[in-house]
């Protein structure tokens, strides 16, 4: 008998300067296919970290969430998340409520994004090197 196939997920774009995700709008949904973290299920996807917008130790490492575009909760905050804002831009970054009720987008390489309206977050699950 052959043996069952290891699970993956699709890999669905990359992170580049500013931990800015680029998403692949393919027919398919997906660029790849790469092993899935423990703890994975049907909304599980990767992005591949191209560069250093994580920290220069973090190149070609994959970033696993699960895409289900829900508003932001309190279980978020302080926590890495992928996080889609108004512009249409979509950013990996620990997230922090600010004063005045909106958020602070933080990272280890740039200034902070102050004042920031969140449309929908997700938290990132795991990271690994690929």
């Amino acid at each position: 008998p052959d043996p069952k196939p290891s699970p993956s997920v699709p890999l669905v774009g990359y992170v580049s300067a500013g931990a800015q995700a680029v998403l692949i709008h393919l027919p398919a949904g997906e660029l790849d296919r790469v092993p899935a973290p423990p703890h994975y299920n049907d909304n599980t996807r990767a992005l591949e970290v191209r560069g250093d917008s994580l920290g220069a130790l973090f190149d070609r490492w994959l970033v696993f969430y699960d895409d289900v575009r829900s508003p932001i909760t309190p279980d978020l905050i302080n926590k890495l998340c992928i996080v889609g804002l108004a512009d249409g831009r979509i950013l990996i970054k620990k997230v922090r409520r600010n004063r005045d009720g909106a958020y602070d987008l933080l990272s280890n390489t740039e200034e902070p994004i102050t004042g920031i309206v969140i449309e929908w977050a997700a938290l990132v699950k795991s990271m690994e090197p690929r």
